[in-house]
């Protein structure tokens, strides 16, 4: 997922999920340079449909960041 650093860290690990997505996990590898606060990018795949289907493609999404559990120490 492309990302603002600012708002998800690179390297977060998310669930993402939506009326139509069920909870799906992906991660902030990228920054996307047309992206602003509150919005994230998905990587859809390459060749002409999947850039077809990702430039049409716009959703509500509900995005949690994971947090690693605390060791007991």
């Amino acid at each position: 997922a492309a990302v603002v650093p600012k708002v998800i860290p690179l390297g977060s690990v998310l669930v993402i999920e939506g009326d139509d997505l069920p909870p799906t996990v992906v991660v902030a590898v990228d920054i996307g340079g047309a992206i602003r606060a509150r919005r994230i990018d998905l990587y859809l795949g390459a060749g002409t449909d999947s850039l077809r289907e990702a430039g049409r493609l716009k959703a509500d999404l509900r995005v949690s960041i994971l947090e690693p559990a605390l060791r007991d120490r």
